[in-house]
């Protein structure tokens, strides 16, 4: 099911991070792109525990999505990726709003959107 909304998500165009969006240079970033999706969402600065910081301290760049059913977290991934992306689901594993869900399917992916590891 997850690789099936990986596969979805190429459909959606590919923009670089908005020029708006302060990058650490502790992110190689500057030259990625995220789905549209997330570029028009709202963006927090994370540390490696994932723990919201101010952007001195940030390690990776938190997207959440228009719809905010899901993140994308950008920067050097624990498992070896550039990428998580975490879907927010309910009680019959569909993809719902953060605040409606019950649990998270979770996937990193390198820096071409291919699944490396598949957590929950």
């Amino acid at each position: 099911m997850a690789s099936q909304r990986i596969k979805k998500m190429n459909k959606v165009s590919m923009v670089p991070i908005p020029q708006k969006i302060k990058i650490p240079s502790k992110i190689p970033a500057s030259k990625l792109q995220i789905p549209s999706t997330y570029a028009e969402g709202d963006v927090e600065y994370e540390d490696n525990e994932g723990k919201n910081v101010n952007i001195n301290q940030a390690t990776h760049l938190k997207f959440t999505a228009k719809d905010k059913r899901s993140d994308l977290i950008v920067g050097p991934i624990k498992e070896g990726g550039m990428f998580k992306l975490n879907v927010y689901m309910d009680d019959e594993n569909h993809a719902t709003a953060k605040d409606d869900a019950t649990h998270i399917r979770q996937v990193i992916l390198n820096q071409n959107y291919r699944a490396i590891k598949y957590l929950k």
